[in-house]
């Protein structure tokens, strides 16, 4: 090939070089000003109501910065088919409460980065662990479910993989304040605050795979509940406190859990209706192991099963 076809080549190669990289900056320029749903159906977005709190400006390690309010921002961002908040590993404070005033809210997190809160460590251990945590300070409820401007049930609201961990023995982890359809709490660890888990006419509740305690309560069911599901957990109580109390309780299932000796009770249960308490390791210092007990208007319950416990009374 002579010179001079050479060169002509040569040009017309770096004349589609050039243009290949203009089509693409315009593609990218493009993308930018897609809306999300747009995106997502061309498959170049993760999905649709998926908010990694990251992206919204969340900041780990400050223990001044408020990263609750990073939350609610997201929350009230969803539309009315909600969506998931992603956390990453890293310790996120927050100095108030996360509010979710709608259904179909899903927390999820890397990984629960277990910490015991007593429980020496070292730096390649539990002081070094990674994974998802919300650190609350004393007396602050860290998630709270209630919305002020309807009475109208929470439905379908998740909490996954992450832990909540209180700066003193007192506040809650999670909240119902509003009644709720199928909360569902699953691979959770919540230590060092004063109730694990609180929840207000809780139809279908699911707490499971989870630990909750060196709390002074670790999980309390009020108002009434039906289909309560409590399996598989390691739960403790303080001195003071009951691991587990459910008010009024219909068609339960308490079953799989280990729970530590301490607690004034470790199974209190007001007005229990054809319920089953089965396969639990219940370990106490005291004679509230498990209580079925009348309610405010004197009904005892009835129907309920108790089997198969491993129950030892310590000195």
């Amino acid at each position: 090939m002579n010179g001079i076809g050479s060169y002509y080549i040569k040009k017309i190669v770096a004349t589609v070089v050039v243009i290949q990289v203009i089509l693409i900056g315009l593609a990218v320029a493009l993308l930018a000003f897609l809306p999300g749903d747009t995106l997502a159906f061309l498959g170049l977005s993760q999905r649709t109501g998926y908010y990694n709190i990251l992206d919204y400006g969340a900041q780990s390690n400050r223990p001044s910065f408020d990263n609750a309010k990073v939350f609610n921002e997201i929350i009230q961002e969803m539309g009315p088919s909600g969506g998931t908040i992603y956390i990453p590993v890293g310790n996120f404070y927050i100095n108030s409460s996360i509010n979710i005033d709608r259904s179909y809210v899903s927390i999820v997190g890397d990984n629960s980065g277990l910490r015991s809160g007593v429980d020496g460590s070292t730096p390649n251990t539990q002081a070094g662990g990674g994974g998802a945590k919300l650190i609350v300070p004393s007396g602050v409820t860290a998630i709270q479910m209630v919305d002020g401007e309807s009475s109208q049930r929470i439905s379908g609201v998740t909490f996954k993989s992450f832990q909540i961990r209180g700066e003193g023995n007192d506040g809650i982890g999670i909240e119902a304040i509003q009644d709720t359809d199928r909360v569902v709490i699953d691979d959770l660890v919540i230590n060092n605050v004063g109730v694990g888990v609180q929840l207000h006419g809780a139809d279908a509740p699911s707490i499971r795979h989870s630990w909750i305690s060196e709390t002074k309560t670790s999980i309390i069911l009020n108002g009434a509940s039906q289909q309560a599901s409590i399996v598989n957990n390691a739960l403790g109580a303080q001195p003071d406190g009951v691991t587990i109390e459910l008010e009024n309780p219909q068609w339960y299932t308490i079953s799989g859990n280990n729970i530590y000796p301490d607690g004034a009770s470790n199974i209190r249960l007001y007005n229990p209706l054809y319920g089953n308490v089965s396969n639990n390791t219940i370990s106490s210092h005291y004679t509230g192991v498990i209580e079925l007990l009348p309610n405010k208007e004197g009904a005892y319950g009835d129907g309920n099963m108790i089997s198969n416990n491993n129950i030892s009374i310590s000195t």
